[in-house]
């Protein structure tokens, strides 16, 4: 009897292992009630039902199509998801043989507000899980606004304003703080050109843009140096791998009467499982715009973008990440603005903004290191400028701003309700500037009539040849308590900041009529050169509790820090009526914030409260 009952498990165990180790393919389509042509690129994940080990995970292909291969002859377990779908789970039996033709059909769902994916915490998180003050702008947000820059997006966002100097050249304030304390990144890398003339966020193509993220408030330890008032984070469109090659593209137009601008963007998409390519370009074109007042003179512009985005996987779990941007605008009216007398004609000639930036990802096997990343970016950006404050006299400054970074970070999972981010953080800003003062005098003769004219040429140099080096350390520690309803944070970074600039004289020439003298009389040296450092703490902390499955209680403090930038530091600016002159020797800002919120999310509204509180020192 005994010998009976081991034959029979014995067989049953050789029956068992003859169906493991029997191959089965799985093929289908994922597709929705309303869409013929499937859903391209939805999550696909396949886990053995008596085990819960993960078989596959992989996303559909081209028409939602999908073919799995290599799947054990047992009972699993299928997980299907789409961004803007209700995600699906099935069970079916491998058993008996290959199964061909199946479908899987998902629900349209309502995405709450709160279950957007935000990545300015240097961290994918829900922003319904972030306890820092936080707008986002998405796609379909920008796909129906009529804004001609980033700036514009936000103009119902509450907490943050637009500052304009003409139709084109638009920057924002964050609860009443401009442009020298916020922190502006185009997919993580910093634009850096402070100046009185707002100009910095007009040079990105809206059309490329996936998604904006604000920070309304101070977020020093998360990037260092001049985020006091908040952090602009554009997140541009990128591609996503496939099963199998695939191919898009989309050529589109648009023409707005106002201004009669015309807009022409063409974009085109190649992937597959290893790799992915992405390349857009836009053209625009516009006169001047038409208001209730009549036609507001001086407010064409002309730009055009060309971006490109590519991935690759080059071993399992390594990325590495390609992301070109150039931007470049000509004969940019600037109708009047605060940088300018209002007599004055301005415009920018030629704008040119240039970004490229590479990252490298690693995420290994073991359980605590999540993810290790090294980037590289590199911008370059050309302002020239063009102001006429009357008839006789033009002024022509340019600046030259490059700035190169390198950052390296790593995320950990202590353990499953704690995650640590640490890094470093480096970059460089380099600029140099140029300027040339132009007056025409006439030249009368003894009646009175005008028989010439006189031309002197003033050469200087508004800032001198400078460097703005930061270096840091950064932390961010974040833990969940009483069943993920009570989340704790907390962040420190440490910075060392230096500063350098070469010797600068003022004029540097003058010409007149032709002839240049390069030791012009009453010559002098305006900036010594000099080589200065700062140091840098900064501390947040926060606190996030869900009070309810729809409503939410978040605190925020921070202390946040500002180094002078080169151009308060060195500013010269002659505006005709006006001479703006820096300080060498500013002191650092220093900052203290708290944000106490109260948030509620729903599939048709979303309410969100705050009472806030800035101080600042120096």
């Amino acid at each position: 009897m005994i010998r009976k009952k081991i034959n029979l498990l014995l067989l049953g165990f050789l029956l068992f292992t003859f169906s493991y180790a029997q191959t089965r393919t799985l093929s289908g389509r994922v597709t929705s009630p309303g869409v013929s042509e499937g859903l391209t690129g939805a999550g696909i994940s396949v886990f053995e039902f008596s085990s819960g080990k993960n078989l596959y995970q992989g996303i559909s292909g081209q028409d939602g199509s999908f073919t799995i291969s290599g799947l054990p002859a047992v009972k699993i377990i299928i997980e299907v998801s789409f961004l803007g779908y209700k995600s699906l789970k099935e069970e079916t039996d491998l058993s008996a043989g290959d199964i061909s033709n199946y479908l899987l059909t998902l629900e349209p769902a309502v995405l709450e507000m709160g279950e957007v994916i935000v990545s300015s915490l240097r961290q994918d998180k829900m922003l319904r899980d972030v306890s820092l003050p936080l707008a986002v702008v998405n796609s379909a947000d920008i796909g129906n606004s009529p804004a001609i820059t980033p700036a514009d997006l936000f103009t119902s966002v509450p907490g943050v304003n637009m500052a304009r100097d003409g139709i084109w050249a638009t920057s924002m304030n964050i609860r009443g703080l401009s442009e020298q304390r916020i922190v502006t990144l185009v997919d993580g890398n910093r634009i850096e050109t402070a100046s009185d003339v707002a100009a910095g966020m007009a040079m990105i193509d809206l059309n490329d843009i996936e998604r904006v993220e604000v920070i309304k408030g101070a977020a020093s330890s998360l990037y260092g140096t001049g985020a006091m008032g908040g952090v602009v984070n554009i997140i541009t469109k990128g591609g996503q791998y496939s099963e199998g090659l695939k191919a898009n593209g989309s050529l589109a137009g648009i023409y707005q009467t106002v201004n009669k601008m015309h807009s022409e963007n063409m974009e085109l998409t190649l992937s597959d499982d290893k790799w992915y390519t992405r390349i857009s370009g836009t053209l625009r074109d516009a006169q001047n715009t038409m208001t209730p007042a009549g036609e507001l003179l001086n407010s064409q512009f002309s730009d055009n973008n060309l971006s490109l985005k590519a991935g690759v996987k080059p071993l399992k779990n390594h990325e590495f990440t390609l992301n070109y941007q150039r931007f470049s605008a000509q004969d940019v009216g600037i109708p009047g603005g605060s940088a300018f007398p209002a007599t004055a004609t301005a415009t920018y000639p030629d704008e040119l903004r240039s970004m490229l930036a590479a990252t490298y990802s690693i995420k290994p096997r073991g359980k605590s290191l999540g993810l290790i990343s090294f980037k590289y970016f590199h911008q370059y950006i050309v302002r020239d400028v063009e102001l006429k404050p009357n008839a006789a006299v033009t002024i022509t400054p340019s600046g030259y701003h490059t700035t190169n970074g390198f950052q390296l970070q790593s995320d950990w999972n202590i353990k499953e309700n704690h995650q640590l981010i640490a890094g470093i953080d480096l970059w460089q800003r380099y600029l140099t500037t140029e300027r040339e003062k132009t007056i025409r005098s006439a030249i009368s003769d003894s009646l009175g009539n005008i028989i010439g004219e006189n031309i002197t040429i003033r050469g200087e140099i508004p800032i001198p040849d400078a460097w703005f080096t930061s270096g840091g350390v950064f932390v961010q520690d974040q833990i969940s308590l009483l069943q993920n309803k009570l989340s704790l944070s907390l962040g420190g970074r440490a910075d060392l900041i230096n500063t350098q600039n070469d010797q600068a004289k003022d004029p540097v020439y003058l010409m007149v009529n032709g002839v240049r003298n390069d030791n012009p009389p009453k010559q002098r040296i305006t900036f010594e050169a000099n080589n200065q450092n700062n140091y840098s703490w900064s501390l947040d902390a926060g606190l996030l509790f869900h009070m309810t499955a729809k409503s939410d209680l978040s605190l925020s403090l921070s202390k946040a820090y500002r180094a002078p930038s080169i151009e308060e530091r060195f500013k010269y600016i002659d505006l005709g009526s006006l001479v703006k002159l820096g300080d060498p020797k500013l002191k650092p800002e220093e900052g203290y914030s708290a944000d106490l919120g109260l948030r509620i999310w729903t599939n048709k509204f979303r309410f969100n409260a705050s009472v806030f509180g800035n101080r600042m020192t120096n």
